[in-house]
Parts: C-alpha cells; sequence; structure tokens
C-alpha cells in the first residue's frame, strides 16, 4: 500500500508538471532493466552490530539482515566473493541474506548493500574469524577497568588489569558491546536494534571497556589460533534469569529484571549474528529460584533456535556462580549444584568450577582470568581440537563406608592433589543428620577421598564445600577444582 500510495503522488506530479489544457500526462520513467526502481524512496536500515569492523563467523553461512521497503530487492556484493547475494524483504521489511564465508584470515574485507532503490551502504574493514557471544549478569559483564572507583571507595578491580591492559594491542581481537535497552520500548516487545554500539578493536584503551571474561578468552582463542576473533558482550548486572527468557511477546514492566524484557531488548536484536558459540555466566540473582535448573535448560534451547540451531549444536558453556559471604549459607551452594546438574540436561554444553577464585567481600571477585581460561578449555576439547586437557572438574561419583570412614569417588579425577595436609571445607555426618569438620586426605586410590570424624561412628553423608563461602583446594591433574558437592538431599 505505501509503495502504491508513493507511485500514486508521483504519477500526480507528473501530472501537474504538464502545461495547462494539455490532455496527455507526463510519461512515468520505466523501471531500468537491471530491476531496480530508483523512483522510491530508500527505507535501507541495518543494525548497530552490522557494522565497520566486524568479525564475521569463518567457513559459515553468516547471516546479514536489515529492514527496507517490502517488496525491495537486496543485492549483497563482498570483496572475498565475486557472485553477489540476493533477496527479497518480506511484507515487514525484514530482510536475511546469507552470505558464504571464507576460511578466517587476517585480510580486511568490505561489503555494499544495495536496495531497489539504488541506495548503498558500505561496511568496512571487515574481518573473517570466530564468533562468541558472552552474556549474564554483573560477572560476566564486569569491564577489565573494573567497578567502581577509588575516588567514591567502592572500587572493584580485575586482578592484574594494569599489566594485561598495557599490552593489549590486537586489532583483529573486537568487541561488540550491546547497550542497554530502552526499557519502555523493550516492555512492549521485540526490538529491531540495540540502542547503537560499535565494533571496537583491542587496544590498551578501548579494552577497558572490554568484559573482562569476553577479553580474557578472546584474547588467548586469539593468540593461540592466530585468527581474528568478534566478542559480543550482552550483559546487564543484577538480573534474573526470567529476564533474559522469551516472553511470547507478552506487554511487562519496563524494568530489568521484568520476564523478557532484556530478551526483547538485548537478545533479539543480535539473533541473527551467526556464532560460534555461547557463554553464559549469571545465577547471583537467582539464588532463591527453585526452577533455575529448568529456566537454564529452556532459555538455551531457545536461544539455539532463534540461531537457527535446532539440532541445538551450538556449544554453551556458562560459570557457576562464586563463593562470596552471602548471609545464607546454603543458597549459593544450592545453585551451585543446580548448575552442575543442568549440564547433563543441556546438549553440547559445560560447566564451569569456580570454587577456588571466589572472594568473601566482592561478590565481583578480582580473577576473571581463570573462569575464562576454563570455559576456553571447553571450546579447545569441543571445538578446536587444542591440546588434550578434560574441561570437567573433578566431579562427585559415589560414597562407600569403610571402618566408619566414608570413601568419595570422583569422576574425571585421574589424580587428585591437595596442598593442605587436610582437605579444607569437608563435612560429614550420621543418622542425626548433624553435620560435623571432618578429617579428609586423598586417597586410598588417586581419585577418592577418605573423610572421616571422631564424633561421626557411622557416616551417611559427606558434603564438600557445599556453603556460601569457601576456598576450594582440592584439584585434579590439570589443575582444576572439584566441584562442590554433598552426598545427601537434605
Amino acid at each position: 500500500m505505501k509503495i502504491k500510495l508513493m507511485l500514486c503522488a508521483l504519477t500526480a506530479i507528473a501530472f501537474v508538471g504538464c502545461g495547462a489544457g494539455d490532455e496527455t500526462p507526463a510519461k512515468q520513467p520505466e523501471t531500468p532493466s537491471d530491476g531496480l526502481n530508483p523512483y522510491l524512496p530508500s527505507e535501507l536500515a541495518l543494525p548497530s552490530i552490522i557494522s565497520d569492523n566486524m568479525v564475521l563467523q569463518q567457513n559459515s553461512q553468516a547471516r546479514i539482515w536489515g529492514k527496507a521497503i517490502p517488496g525491495s530487492q537486496i543485492t549483497i556484493q563482498t570483496s572475498w566473493n565475486e557472485k553477489p547475494f540476493t533477496e527479497l524483504t518480506g511484507n515487514d521489511g525484514i530482510w536475511i541474506v546469507p552470505v558464504q564465508t571464507p576460511a578466517a584470515s587476517q585480510t580486511a574485507h568490505t561489503m555494499t548493500i544495495k536496495d531497489s532503490q539504488r541506495t548503498t551502504k558500505t561496511i568496512q574493514n571487515i574481518l573473517i574469524g570466530e564468533v562468541w557471544l558472552c552474556s549474564g549478569q554483573s560477572n560476566m559483564e564486569m569491564p577489565m577497568r573494573g567497578f567502581g572507583s577509588t575516588s567514591t571507595g567502592n572500587y572493584q578491580p580485575v586482578k592484574d588489569a594494569d599489566t594485561e591492559l598495557a599490552s593489549a594491542n590486537f586489532p583483529s581481537f573486537r568487541y561488540f558491546k550491546v547497550s542497554y535497552p530502552d526499557l519502555n520500548a523493550s516492555s512492549q516487545g521485540l526490538q529491531f536494534d540495540t540502542r547503537g554500539g560499535s565494533w571496537v578493536a583491542c587496544t590498551p584503551t578501548s579494552a577497558r571497556e572490554y568484559s573482562a571474561i569476553a577479553f580474557f578468552f578472546g584474547r588467548k582463542l586469539h593468540q593461540d589460533k592466530q585468527v581474528p576473533v568478534g566478542m559480543i558482550g550482552c550483559s546487564y548486572g543484577g538480573t534474573p534469569i526470567a529476564a533474559w527468557k522469551q516472553n511470547d511477546g507478552q506487554p511487562v514492566a519496563a524494568e530489568k529484571g521484568a520476564p523478557g524484557i532484556l530478551y526483547n531488548g538485548m537478545i533479539w536484536p543480535v539473533h541473527r549474528y551467526t556464532l560460534r558459540g555461547i557463554l553464559w555466566y549469571q545465577g547471583e540473582s537467582d539464588l532463591s529460584n527453585a526452577n533455575y535448573g529448568n529456566d537454564l535448560q529452556e532459555m538455551a534451547a531457545d536461544w539455539r533456535e532463534d540461531w537457527g540451531d535446532t539440532q541445538h549444536e551450538i556449544p554453551f558453556y556458562y560459570v557457576q556462580v562464586a563463593p562470596y559471604g552471602y548471609k545464607d549459607n546454603l543458597s549459593a551452594a544450592k545453585m551451585m549444584e543446580v548448575q552442575l546438574n543442568t549440564m547433563a540436561r543441556i546438549p553440547n554444553s559445560g560447566v564451569v568450577a569456580t570454587s577456588d577464585v571466589g572472594d568473601q567481600k566482592l561478590q565481583h571477585y578480582p580473577d576473571k582470568q581463570v573462569p575464562a581460561e576454563r570455559l576456553l578449555l571447553w571450546a579447545y576439547r569441543d571445538i578446536y581440537k587444542i591440546g588434550n586437557t578434560d574441561p570437567q572438574s573433578p566431579t562427585y561419583k559415589s560414597m562407600e563406608v569403610k571402618e566408619g570412614k566414608a570413601i568419595v569417588t570422583f569422576d574425571h579425577a585421574e589424580r587428585l592433589s591437595c596442598a593442605a595436609a587436610n582437605i579444607p571445607y569437608v563435612q560429614i555426618a550420621g543418622a542425626d543428620k548433624t553435620f560435623h569438620s571432618a578429617t579428609a586426605v586423598v586417597g586410598p586410590n588417586a581419585n577418592q577421598i577418605t573423610v572421616s570424624s571422631p564424633e561421626v561412628a557411622t557416616p551417611i553423608a559427606v558434603r564438600y564445600c557445599f556453603t556460601s563461602w569457601h576456598v576450594g583446594q582440592l584439584y585434579n591433574q590439570d589443575g582444576l577444582p572439584a566441584y562442590p558437592f554433598r552426598t545427601d538431599k537434605w
């Protein structure tokens, strides 16, 4: 209808242009033989993430999308492929064009996008490499510069940030930060674009704003693989998982924690961008959410389908909440348990233990390099085939009682070790279900620990680091800390 009205208006203008008394209106210019129509005003628009300096996933059908007049033909020409890619816009004006990408390289490319009205947009300095999405709440969002400031007395730093940033000159390691959404708009439904944003190459200055986990993950991947890397930061502190899940398009309150609001305003605007994998770090705002495991499983499935992955093959790696001095001593421990158990329900997933890196006073603990590189271990084994490290931490398998002692056996623990003579944060209980601090040592086998207490003659349950605050010291041969666990369900 809009096209017809515009054509009618143009015809009327042409008619008025004829001399008074002329009976034959001016002839409407014919559509050129190439099928393009330059006589309609252009509405060609691209989302912010389709822009200069972007990194596209190598060896993929990378999706490029935007808006134009319904029925327009979109033509995309890339500098790496002589054949143009074409598509017609739908009734809603949205167009999506899969563009075949080559293998990764350091070559800077260009892309031109043209609509039927002969409007052309050119995207420059494109690199082809590996692309990852990083999402969650504040521990994923925490930038390399840290949170707060020394002047206000609330500075929360990233460990060794100044040293790490000083040498952070990596022109082909790039970051796109998804801006906080317009909550009013996002409360009404799915948003076409983010509130601005741009791809930024890594320098000592720009990297200050990179998510610390995205920085450490992406930098090491870039250095080890010697390919361009693009990290998409899509996080918002203090938000529950419900805000990141689909909400069936229903209007919600204009609040950052409302169900679906961050999905509408942050995930949906970038959901077509072709990825290698997803990193997720969230849970602190859901410690009282008894349905968190289901929520996480559903969210991972829905996101993968949004990205066109109906087989659920896109890797989904996530991080357990870290130890911290919560007032409730068991809430975080139960969340860690749920996060570990949910891994078995999410195909192609992996969960990282943080039992050894938390901070009792800082919920945004400084050492973000450790979880970032543990996330990368999953990608190295599953995707990149680098090294032979098992990325899964020692995992509780079974318990048996012999001569008044509990012998706990672990999987993913070819050789356990602990620097302390007695493994800390181990508890044991008998039939009265009262837990006591225990003596715990590695053995009798290399993947076992033996736990005992003079106050418990016949053990029936053991817990390890099953508290909100702890410092895990039980490691396997690859330096990975044991996941917190309990053998009971009390």
